[in-house]
C-alpha cells in the first residue's frame, strides 16, 4: 500500500476551544482574586482625634 505525498494532511488546531478555554480562565482568576482581596481585609477601628 503506497500512500502519496498529496494525500498528506496537515493536523489542524482547533482554535476556538482553546480561546474559549482561555477565556474561562482568565474570568476564574480575576473572580477569584476578587473575592481573596475582599477575605483578606481585616476591620481596624481607628483612634479618633480628641479635639
Amino acid at each position: 500500500m503506497r500512500r502519496n505525498f498529496h494525500d498528506v494532511r496537515e493536523p489542524l488546531v482547533m482554535i476556538i476551544p482553546m480561546i474559549d478555554i482561555m477565556l474561562f480562565l482568565l474570568v476564574f482568576f480575576m473572580l477569584s482574586t476578587m473575592y481573596m482581596v475582599n477575605a483578606s481585609t481585616v476591620q481596624v477601628s481607628l483612634p479618633q482625634a480628641a479635639s
